[in-house]
């Protein structure tokens, strides 16, 4: 028996850039961004054409199977994992995701509606949508969540609010011949596929810009299209000539070519990376303030003594993080004490004393050595300050005694850059 290296048994994860591109016979071809081949992904289908896909938060890939009725999930390894969604009526051609992990697929025939499903495929409900001389072949979902872009084999950009549930006014294309793949920029500009070649289009659908080979005749059919991550460029494909191709979007430059080897046509094509939602957010983490109360007494001694009703005082609270250890805080600090008072011969004195302590704040987020930071520290409560120990005649006072309640209250974290 063969025993395999360790390295050997490493499976590759997909990457920024690498092109997944539908070959037919229900595979797909990945690549890394300069043309090597990975391997391929087997959706299980069988599907003449491997159409449209897209990737979830966590990165795995939904590719649609256009003649299985199916759409197929994998893994960043390349992973079959199951077969997501269902009841498509008919012929599935391309799938986006909204920033809450919701799922919505095209459909090119049968009801030609607009499927949505939740992120464990569950199916939510069906749109409704107008469609020119095909279906809602080919989608996009708009910036702000609600507007689907689609074409339908047709020379217009149709929108469908799928928020206000609501068809929107089309958007012509004066310079279509056939509309397959698109995609919005940010800048609001369309690219789609355009059979012959591809466009660039402005918001209102006008002709900015139009991409082809060198030679225009070695490719009569553009039908997929995505854009590259780098915001800069965009890929496309041959349908029946395998090639693979990445455009420059401001110079229409081709930046790179490779051959695909495939079975029926190239039908659909993604770029990891491209437009990917961002993972759910779940609830805001809790960083609670803590606090702990401690009980201090001391006596300070007046030599000389004072004059009973004399002497008064200054105090500060100083804390720090001792310690953190499991579920605990241990702080430890010092109330410095300043007492003012004037002696039996008229003369003014001053005294210096520090009182030390400690407390534990419980926390249940606190693992040993955490940072924490004191926010706060001061006397919460003074319980008595006065003038002790005098003579007989209670003229002078030679100690100073007190009791009071301290307060220090923590976070966890460093501190702020206005408390350093």
């Amino acid at each position: 028996m063969e025993i395999l290296q360790k390295e050997e048994m490493i499976l590759p994860n997909f990457q920024i850039g690498d092109v997944f591109v539908g070959i037919g016979n229900g595979l797909i071809a990945w690549y890394r961004p300069d043309g090597t081949f990975v391997q391929n992904l087997d959706s299980t289908t069988g599907s003449l054409e491997m159409t449209g896909m897209a990737f979830d938060s966590a990165g795995n890939l939904y590719a649609t199977a256009f003649q299985a009725q199916r759409v197929a999930k994998f893994d960043t390894q390349g992973n079959f994992l199951e077969l997501f969604g269902s009841d498509y009526n008919a012929d599935p051609e391309s799938i986006i995701f909204n920033e809450a992990g919701e799922a919505f697929v095209g459909q090119a025939d049968g009801t030609r509606h607009i499927k949505k499903f939740d992120a464990a495929g569950n199916f939510i409900r069906d749109f409704v949508v107008a469609t020119q001389d095909r279906g809602s072949d080919w989608i996009d979902l708009g910036p702000n969540q609600c507007t689907i872009f689609y074409t339908s084999e047709g020379t217009k950009i149709l929108q469908y609010d799928v928020c206000a549930d609501m068809q929107l006014a089309d958007i012509n294309v004066p310079a279509a011949n056939t509309l397959y793949a698109l995609r919005q920029l940010p800048n609001g500009e369309f690219l789609v596929a355009n059979t012959t070649n591809l466009l660039r289009l402005d918001a209102s659908g006008n002709l900015l810009q139009t991409y082809d080979t060198p030679n225009p005749a070695d490719e009569n059919f553009f039908f997929a299209m995505n854009l590259d991550p780098d915001g800069t460029s965009f890929w496309t494909a041959g349908y029946s000539t395998f090639n693979v191709y990445k455009f420059d979007i401001a110079s229409g430059n081709i930046l790179t070519q490779f051959k695909a080897n495939g079975f029926s046509s190239i039908a659909g094509l993604a770029i990891f990376g491209e437009r990917m939602p961002p993972p759910p957010q779940g609830c805001p983490v809790v960083n609670i303030q803590s606090c702990c109360q401690v009980v201090i007494e001391r006596k300070t001694q007046l030599v000389p003594p004072a004059r009973v009703g004399t002497a008064a005082e200054e105090k500060m609270v100083e804390a720090a993080i001792e310690k953190v250890c499991p579920e605990k805080v241990v702080i430890c600090g010092v109330v410095r004490k300043t007492i003012r008072y004037v002696d039996a011969h008229g003369n003014n004195q001053t005294r210096e004393d520090d009182v030390p302590f400690q407390c534990v704040i419980d926390r249940e987020d606190a693992n040993e050595d955490d940072t924490f930071h004191v926010v706060g520290a001061d006397i919460l409560c003074t319980v008595f300050a006065e003038e002790a120990n005098f003579n007989a005649d209670r003229s002078l006072a030679f100690k100073w005694v007190e009791k009071e309640i301290v307060k220090v209250c923590i976070r966890k974290g460093p501190p702020p850059a206005d408390m350093l």
